[in-house]
């Protein structure tokens, strides 16, 4: 029986990030990818716009397919509701994450913030606010941008995945991070492995954060690496 893989995209991603993944990945994987509430086009969740939402959805997810022994791979905000979510799900069997933030304070937070200035984006960086209205339509996008900063506020008050909760996670996970990404910290990523009783630290050469700009051949032999035959 083929082995599930959830595919979980960043914020102000969705599904459509993983388009060019899974071809790759089908012929060893059975793959599934879903957008978050408010992402892709996909109708806000009335619960909210969090971490503790999204984790639900997965779990939901997970429990609508019937899916045991799941492996998840999660991209940036995609890893964060992973982890999250195997701490009161034990049908989520080992989690891989790329370019997952874990150091939340209310300076960092706030510095993030700051970029997501739909206004900002659309005067000084036109090309990625028509990006952004592709992705999630030109209706919804701007919300979406004003929603994710107030989840990174909450964040910056009080991070979701707590000290207590990574230590108690029995998965295996693995914490990856690109070389080249300029959001997240080789420090806070190897705290994070550190406190994961079956966790490890890997980098990835030549890989930024930006999900689109990463090589998908790298990324499908991450996951491969530490998937194949689980």
């Amino acid at each position: 029986m083929t082995t599930p893989l959830i595919l979980l995209h960043g914020a102000l991603g969705s599904a459509k990030q993983f388009k060019k993944l899974i071809p790759s990945l089908e012929k060893e994987f059975e793959v599934h990818v879903f957008s978050f509430s408010g992402h892709g086009g996909q109708t806000f969740n009335n619960s909210g716009f969090t971490i503790e939402v999204f984790s639900q959805e997965l779990k939901t997810y997970i429990r609508t397919h019937e899916l045991k022994k799941v492996h998840i791979f999660g991209y940036s905000m995609g890893g964060y509701v992973a982890l999250h979510a195997a701490c009161s799900l034990p049908e989520i069997q080992s989690v891989i994450t790329l370019g997952t933030k874990f150091s939340w304070n209310p300076d960092i937070a706030a510095g993030e913030v700051r970029k997501l200035n739909p206004e900002k984006i659309e005067a000084k960086v036109p090309a990625f606010a028509q990006f952004l209205a592709r992705v999630h339509g030109q209706e919804n996008w701007k919300t979406v941008l004003l929603r994710t900063a107030e989840m990174m506020i909450g964040l910056g008050e009080k991070p979701t995945l707590s000290d207590s909760e990574l230590r108690q996670l029995q998965q295996e996970v693995v914490i990856g991070l690109g070389d080249q990404d300029n959001m997240v910290g080789q420090e806070e990523s190897k705290w994070a492995a550190s406190l994961l009783p079956n966790g490890s630290f890997e980098v990835l050469p030549e890989t930024p954060h930006p999900f689109e700009q990463v090589q998908v051949e790298r990324v499908v032999e991450f996951i491969q690496t530490h998937f194949s035959n689980r």
